[in-house]
């Protein structure tokens, strides 16, 4: 592991999907700029069905920026928080939330970055 400058930051740049999309392409821009300013940046989406961008892939390869394609994207209900507390409340809370929300907890890298940078979409 290399020293860092006091000026280097870790960066962490979201972007939806590994596809040619514009937030997709906008992201890894931004990364590509931050690694070429000597901040250590690395890039995380998620998998999707759509055609996977290979163009993007070797973007990422050729700027040497470390790349994470999470297996699921999370999808939390959260309808659970419209009712009263119950048993079935508790019930949705867990199966519904809590647990695929430790799930995607546990399939997250264990870094630490200094900036997060999320490229979202409309849902």
């Amino acid at each position: 592991m290399s020293k860092r400058n006091s000026s280097t930051q870790r960066c962490l740049v979201i972007i939806p999907f590994l596809t040619s999309g514009g937030a997709e392409k906008q992201g890894i821009l931004l990364a590509k700029a931050l690694k070429r300013r000597g901040h250590e940046v690395d890039v995380w989406s998620f998998q999707t069905n759509r055609p996977r961008s290979e163009a993007l892939s070797r973007d990422l390869n050729s700027a040497q920026i470390p790349h994470h394609e999470f297996d699921t994207f999370p999808d939390f209900d959260w309808k659970f928080s419209r009712t009263p507390w119950s048993v079935r409340k508790l019930y949705f809370f867990l199966r519904y939330w809590f647990l695929p929300n430790r799930q995607f907890q546990a399939s997250i890298p264990k870094k630490s970055f200094d900036v997060i940078i999320p490229f979202t979409f409309s849902a």
